[in-house]
């Protein structure tokens, strides 16, 4: 017995000394790692998650702006709601975890397809508008005590509601999508917004403009002569050979704002070789892809992608999204612009020169502008399917 005591002894000593050096190397680790983020924050954001306290979630809301924030749980859907006072609000909805994949991916698939493009079709009407209706009386209706009085929502969804495209929901007892009613703008999370937001970052005036067009894209050009000039005179723009992301390091161009043009290809399989047809550097034969993103310094308040897929990621079970948005926030920029699908050429093109037009010649912020964009697509009868005018995202600091 003395001998088992003895042991028992031994074994809690041992465990104490090493909860003692565990502790110490947390501490160590705490102190590198404040370190880092008072110098380097995206560096920061990579190796830890820093979860914020909800006073904090309450300032990153305004007066006009409601935060929005989605967890999928195994049997149900929770919605928290933060506007700038008051108590956080939840909202559960019952539909499971599984039944929400399946809507969310069959709703994706029909938007991709083209035979519903024709919005006076039957196949539109029963395999998008009526979804996307069931979508808005599923997340919207619960909502609109609340949000009644705001001009706009940022959204956090959570896993697979990332690729819903939550601004084309329809309200069929208005008639009208939710981007007709609401600014919209996403975030992955409410501690990427607020990191977002700390860079203060809110340019217009200066552009950056690169169009890359290997013999598919024929309007990628125009789009860039397009958004120049919603910035002239002061604008730079490559194309074709002159366009790689090197032009970025140039110290005398200094862009507030990055806009890419080209092919996008996201990588479900392997999220890092996801990238765009624009090289890094004037040297090199090949895609720009997602590692290569965490080499820049973008420091700009916006950086679009024209580009398929580019606002795809994967997401992981911790909720870690893995794609180019990640990159562009790593590299520094305060918002993203990117899409949810395959995007066709010549409508964005119409796209973008209607943001850029709002958002740089008539200071709207880039939700505003992005809503005005969006409504001017859908207005043209040729379209007026959400495939045209619905795949991009602004992601991160909407001012």
């Amino acid at each position: 017995q003395e001998e088992d005591i003895t042991t028992r002894q031994g074994h809690e000593y041992l465990c104490q000394s090493h909860m003692d050096e565990l502790s110490e190397k947390e501490h160590d680790f705490e102190k590198a790692f404040s370190q880092l983020e008072n110098q380097d924050i995206e560096k920061a954001s990579l190796i830890k998650v820093t979860p914020i306290s909800v006073t904090k979630i309450q300032r990153l809301a305004s007066e006009e702006t409601l935060f929005v924030e989605l967890y999928q749980a195994e049997g149900n859907l929770q919605i928290f709601i933060v506007a700038r006072d008051g108590p956080v609000k939840i909202v559960t909805i019952d539909i499971s975890l599984y039944e929400s994949a399946e809507s969310v991916w069959v709703l994706m698939a029909a938007l991709r397809q083209r035979a519903t493009l024709d919005v006076r079709s039957h196949e539109f009407i029963r395999e998008v508008r009526q979804p996307l209706a069931r979508f808005f009386d599923l997340l919207i209706t619960p909502l609109k005590d609340f949000a009644c009085k705001y001009r706009r929502i940022i959204i956090a969804p959570h896993l697979f509601w990332h690729y819903l495209p939550f601004h084309a929901l329809y309200d069929k007892k208005e008639k009208a999508f939710l981007c007709d009613q609401l600014e919209i703008a996403y975030s992955t999370s409410a501690s990427v917004l607020h990191l977002c937001q700390q860079k203060n970052q809110l340019g217009r005036d200066y552009a950056l403009i690169l169009s890359r067009d290997n013999g598919d894209l024929p309007h990628v050009d125009q789009e860039a002569d397009l958004v120049s000039r919603a910035f002239s005179p002061d604008s730079r723009v490559f194309k074709g050979e002159q366009a790689y992301l090197g032009q970025i390091r140039n110290k005398k161009i200094n862009p507030d704002v990055i806009h890419l043009a080209c092919h996008g290809q996201f990588n479900q399989e392997a999220p890092f070789l996801s990238g765009i047809d624009i090289p890094p550097e004037a040297k090199d034969d090949r895609w720009t892809y997602l590692p290569d993103l965490f080499s820049l310094r973008l420091d700009c308040s916006l950086a679009a992608l024209s580009a398929c897929e580019s606002g795809l990621s994967r997401f992981t079970s911790a909720d870690e999204l893995i794609g180019l948005s990640r990159g562009l926030f790593y590299a520094g920029a305060a918002a993203v612009m990117l899409s949810l699908w395959q995007v066709a050429d010549e409508s964005t093109s119409y796209l973008m020169e209607n943001f850029y037009w709002h958002f740089a010649k008539n200071r709207q912020t880039k939700t505003r502008a992005l809503q005005l964009a969006m409504q001017a697509v859908k207005a043209r009868k040729e379209y007026a399917h959400p495939y045209y005018w619905a795949p991009f995202v602004v992601m991160g600091n909407w001012r």
